[in-house]
């Protein structure tokens, strides 16, 4: 091809015709170009095809993690439910027995938890991954707006879990130094002459402080938990809708 525009070219430098020969080079720039666009628009469909194809990558892992944190938050509300269950059934029966004492003797020696179980942190390694490489841009607006959102949300709920463990460790330690629990071995041989000299009315004030303590923090962090599963499953809906767009 290089040869045959080389005769062309000479033979009109030989022929003398200056307007046929400007004519020829600029219909040989104009190729030029046309193929440079052409090279140029073929390599922007192979990066676009490169950018939908991580982006699809991304969003079929985003989906997992937020899966995952969906059942995280379940067994998150369930813990704090059944802990504010319990707390409230201990309270009810301290109320209504007539021998509190012998009531509140028996939860910490039987029943009593007295450490606040903290839900598993959020799965956060896709999301990681697009701040650190940059390509959150290859989500939709809509996408990566909802999962900065929820982002903040889930912070917010991890700030409330450790400013409630912050406060209830150094409460709960001393507590239960003084009023060991019987599951713990050397607290087995103590409780009998523990709690025999124990004075009770200061053992049932500060039972119902860390009781009533322990029931409004596991309120509130259920209440966060259940608050982030419909931005979680919202965020899932538009990951669906994003990918099945694509699929067309």
């Amino acid at each position: 091809m290089i040869t045959l525009f080389r005769r062309i070219r000479q033979k009109l430098i030989d022929s003398g015709s200056i307007t046929k020969y400007l004519l020829y080079a600029i219909g040989e720039i104009l190729l030029v170009v046309i193929g440079i666009l052409i090279a140029l628009q073929v390599n922007n469909w192979n990066e676009e095809r490169k950018d939908r194809s991580r982006a699809d990558q991304y969003l079929t892992s985003l989906r997992m993690d937020l899966q995952e944190d969906l059942i995280m938050l379940q067994v998150g509300f369930d813990i704090a439910y059944d802990d504010s269950v319990e707390l409230i059934s201990q309270l009810q029966r301290l109320n209504e027995n007539i021998n509190q004492a012998d009531t509140v003797k028996n939860i910490l020696i039987n029943e009593m938890d007295y450490y606040i179980r903290a839900p598993r942190p959020f799965n956060r390694k896709t999301y990681t991954t697009l701040l650190s490489t940059g390509d959150i841009g290859l989500l939709s607006d809509d996408v990566a707006q909802r999962l900065v959102q929820l982002i903040k949300e889930q912070d917010v709920r991890t700030g409330l879990v450790e400013a409630v463990s912050e406060v209830h460790r150094p409460t709960i330690i001393p507590f239960y130094q003084k009023y060991p629990l019987g599951e713990l071995p050397m607290s087995q041989s103590l409780n009998p002459i523990i709690y025999e000299d124990i004075d009770e009315i200061q053992m049932l004030r500060e039972f119902n402080v860390i009781a009533t303590m322990k029931l409004l923090n596991s309120e509130r962090i259920m209440a966060r938990q259940r608050s982030l599963k419909p931005l979680t499953e919202d965020l899932i809906d538009r990951i669906d809708k994003a990918i099945a767009d694509r699929q067309w």
